[in-house]
């Protein structure tokens, strides 16, 4: 493999993570609006979970890569879909695993709560993973990628719901989602 193919693949696995994790700065921005901290231990363990699926996931579509270019073909076309799909004007109202920061006010988030997060933000990961795997991405660098962002969005979502105190758009993270997902689709296409 080229270091340009590498650089490539290494790019892939960014936006996989960005595209996958989007929701989660939604997650950390609610709970920091809320004035819930989530912890190191609970951040950890919804990267983890999410990292885990994706490289699962991952690595089970790597066994349909004998295909040849046709899996990159049927890869990027998954990902352009799955970028597409929340931009269309039914999906655009759902809140998905936001909703689940709702219910009992205390400062921290709880195990049920963490549980819950967990899961629904890996079962997120799991067709752009699948998607990525047929690309031929390396499920340890995609796996990587989505557990290093979901860290980091989580903290970074629950900084700013903190300090500002402001309702962010989950419109717009929709849509900087799905691009990250579109061109990451538009990308593995042409690998």
């Amino acid at each position: 493999m080229g270091v340009g193919v590498f650089f490539l693949y290494l790019i892939s696995a960014l936006l996989l993570g960005i595209a996958t994790n989007l929701d989660n700065m939604l997650i950390g921005l609610s709970a920091g609006m809320r004035g819930k901290k989530i912890t190191f231990v609970a951040n950890g363990a919804i990267a983890l979970s999410s990292g885990i699926v994706s490289y699962l996931f991952c690595r089970l579509a790597v066994l349909a890569t004998y295909l040849g270019q046709f899996s990159n073909y049927l890869g990027g076309g998954l990902l352009i879909a799955i970028g597409v799909w929340p931009l269309l004007p039914r999906s655009m109202r759902e809140e998905g695993a936001s909703q689940v920061l709702t219910g009992r006010e205390s400062s921290r988030l709880d195990v049920r709560e963490v549980l819950t997060l967990s899961l629904a933000l890996a079962f997120n990961c799991l067709p752009a993973s699948f998607a990525a795997g047929l690309t031929g991405l390396s499920p340890e660098i995609a796996a990587s990628a989505v557990a290093l962002c979901s860290l980091c969005f989580v903290w970074l979502g629950g900084l700013l719901g903190r300090t500002l105190k402001n309702a962010c758009s989950g419109q717009l993270l929709t849509v900087l989602s799905s691009t990250a997902m579109v061109l990451l689709g538009l990308i593995e296409i042409f690998i």
